[in-house]
């Protein structure tokens, strides 16, 4: 956001709204449709990529303060990339 003019932060600013969420709390799931983007206010979100083959999940990234995630869906029309 630091190359963006104070008008156009301004804008994005008033669409943003808070959501809260608890420990283990899943916000995006790989797959869904994307509808929002996240900036992480506090916490250690955790990002898991599912294996096709063996079904299960494993833990690649976690965000923090300041982070943000939820871009590539809304960005490309696509089916969100990680839970």
């Amino acid at each position: 956001f630091q190359g963006l003019d104070e008008d156009t932060a301004a804008i994005l600013v008033d669409a943003m709204f808070p959501e809260e969420h608890n420990d283990g709390d899943v916000i995006i799931r790989q797959g869904d449709q994307g509808k929002n983007f996240y900036v992480v206010d506090a916490g250690t979100p955790e990002v898991y990529l599912r294996d096709k083959d063996s079904d299960t999940e494993k833990k690649v990234l976690s965000y923090t303060e300041g982070d943000s995630f939820g871009e590539l869906a809304l960005m490309y029309n696509a089916p969100r990339a990680a839970t």
